[in-house]
This record gives structure tokens, sequence and C-alpha cells, in this order.
């Protein structure tokens, strides 16, 4: 048996009857930049995440580009001003805040993968003025302290959910906790385009406001350009794809808890340590799987001498990149090895059987 990392061919095939409507939809429109797709899409979304505003945007990294120049732009950040971010996140978490001219505080997650209330509470400096909180690997945690916390400090909460599609924590999913969520619909996550595409969800009106200008070039009219804009908005056909897709997603992360909870119970190697257990039941949508192990290299090709793939998120840190460094602001003590160096993704998807989530589970235990 050979068990992919991720078939996304056969992930998007489910739906190729809806999706070969909407691109009908959309030849038949004649509109193809900021359409009825786009717009429908947006409606969509922004009620599944129980937001009253998503805007669609080119890109996930866009979409924190986007929030962090609004906050900006409204004053309520100034350039310069510190951005607090766990260190295990993607480069990109960073990208978004040193991009717009901020500086960076690098935090640890001291138990997991991602910030506890009292990682945020103990670590957090006095001098930060926003902080970034990365929903790592789909996992919400701690989410309404933090948001409390945030708020008696008067600290802007954003919330990167690009790998967090649906997660819910206390009743809440990400996107409702900060003054504004980025996105990402990259095709492999768990609500995935066929291509590029990201979104910013808000129920804050003024920052709605100054977003739908900045992703259009500063332009809510034709040719009145009333900021320093950009171009980012979500491609049509994609925005198509993804309310077809948005119908399952509930679905598809059900079955992702089901295949973390058969690896947690089914793994019993004393040389590896699958993921901890989620707080919440619905609090994890498991866009990634991940393994710690100090035999990384030995279990890695261990998989893949049995027909299983395997990937590492991420294997370095954010501050291990050099263009980040001279923005990183502070000093900090960071568990590369628990963090970077001893993690490895494997398989799971909605499309994953039973008897593939099992092969792993035995090909794992024979190491």
């Amino acid at each position: 048996m050979e068990v992919k990392f991720l078939d996304l061919k056969k992930i998007n095939a489910r739906h190729q009857q809806d999706f070969d409507k909407s691109f009908k939809e959309f030849i038949d429109s004649g509109y193809y930049i900021l359409g009825q797709q786009t717009k429908k899409f947006e409606t969509a979304f922004a009620e599944y995440c129980q937001s009253k505003y998503c805007l669609g945007v080119a890109n996930g990294l866009d979409a924190l580009i986007l929030i962090f120049k609004a906050l900006i732009q409204q004053k309520k950040l100034r350039t310069g001003d510190l951005v607090a971010v766990q260190g295990n996140t993607f480069i990109a978490s960073a990208l978004g805040a040193t991009h717009c001219g901020l500086k960076i505080q690098v935090l640890t997650p001291t138990v997991g993968h991602n910030l506890s209330a009292a990682d945020v509470e103990n670590q957090i400096s006095k001098d930060a003025k926003c902080l970034l909180l990365v929903h790592l690997y789909g996992e919400m945690k701690d989410t309404d302290l933090i948001a409390d916390y945030c708020k008696n400090k008067n600290i802007i909460l954003v919330e990167d959910a690009a790998q967090a599609h649906g997660a819910m924590w206390n009743g809440k999913k990400a996107g409702q906790y900060g003054i504004a969520t980025g996105f990402s619909f990259y095709p492999g996550k768990n609500l995935g385009a066929l291509g590029d595409g990201g979104a910013i969800v808000t129920s804050d009106d003024s920052l709605f406001e100054e977003l739908s200008y900045l992703r259009n070039y500063g332009s809510k009219v034709k040719y009145h350009h009333d900021r320093l804009g950009f171009n980012s908005r979500l491609d049509e056909i994609q925005a198509g794809f993804l309310y077809a897709k948005l119908k399952t997603l509930e679905i598809d992360n059900d079955r992702r808890r089901e295949i973390s909870q058969k690896y947690e119970m089914g793994i019993r190697n004393h040389k590896v340590q699958p993921e901890t257990p989620s707080q919440q039941p619905l609090a994890h949508v498991h866009h990634l799987f991940i393994i710690n192990t100090v035999h990384r290299d030995e279990f890695q090709k261990h998989l893949k001498e049995n027909g299983i793939d395997s990937l590492i998120h991420y294997p370095f840190a954010i501050f291990e990149a050099l263009p980040i460094v001279e923005h990183i602001v502070g000093t900090y003590k960071y568990d590369v090895e628990r963090l970077n160096r001893n993690i490895i993704s494997i398989p799971i998807s909605p499309i994953m059987t039973d008897a593939e989530v099992q092969f792993v589970i035995d090909i794992i235990n024979k190491l």
C-alpha cells in the first residue's frame, strides 16, 4: 500500500460537478474580477466564521499585510511598533508584520505547539502593541483567556487562521476573537482553492471599510483613489470553487478529527510521540498531524521505505530566516529541538480510508 501525504486530485475530484457548474456560471457572467462568485463566497464564509464581514484577497500573506496596513492607516499601530508572534510558525506570519515596518517579538509555546494564556502573560513584552495569535496546525488554545488579557492590556489581537478553517474555542470559531483574522486558501489547506487565495474576516465596521479600499488600489469608486492601496483580490474562479468546497468543510474537518483520534489511540511506539489531544473536542481541525521524535531521520526513512509520505512543518524557526533577524527585538528562550528539529508530519486528509490510517499506524508501530 502507498499513502500519499495529501492527494489533492482525489480531494478535489469529489467536487467536480459543482466545479463545472461554477465555471460555467463564471464564463456566462462576463464579469471576471470581484463579481458575483466572490460576493457569494464572501457572504458564505463570513457567515461560516460567525463574522460580520469577509473580504477575499489574493493569498494568506496578503491578508496579514493588509490587516497590518489597515491598522497603521487607522493609527491603531505605527511603523516600528512591536508585534508578538510564536517562533515556530511559518515565515508568512512574521512577513505580514515586517512588510509593514513593524518589529517582531518571538514567543515560545512551552507545552504543545501553540501559545497558552500563561505563555502570553509570562513572555509578551510591555512594549508589544499587537499579538498575532497563530492557530498553528489547526489548533485553537486558550483563545478566550488570551483575548481577555490583550483587551485588559490594550494589546491589539490579530488571528492568523491560515491553517484553522472551522476550528472552535468555547463555541466561537477562528476569526471571532481578534479585531481581524487572516485565512489562506492555498490548495493544501482544509479549505483549499485550486490555486492561490486568501481572505480577511472582521466584525469591525471601520476596519472593513479601510480594508475594502486597500485591497483594490485604494479605491471603492473606479479611478477615485483615496489610499495608497494594493491589487489583492480573490480570483473569481477560485471564489466559485471555494464556495462549492465550503459546503463539505465541516464533514471534512470531522473526518480529520476522527483520523487524529485513531492515531492518538493506535500509535504505541516509545520512539515517537504523537501530538497531544486537544483541550476541547472542536478546538482542532487537524490541518496537520505532528509527531515528535528524536529519531526523525530514521523515522522518515522507515515511512518512505514502506510507501508512506511525510513532510516537516517547519524545519526552521522564524528567527533563523536571515531577512527576519533584523526585525526581531528582545531576547527569548526557544526550544528549537522540540519545536522544529524533532517534528514530522504524517498523512491526514478527509479522503484517507480506514485501511490507510491503520496501515500508517501499523508501520509506525513496527519501527
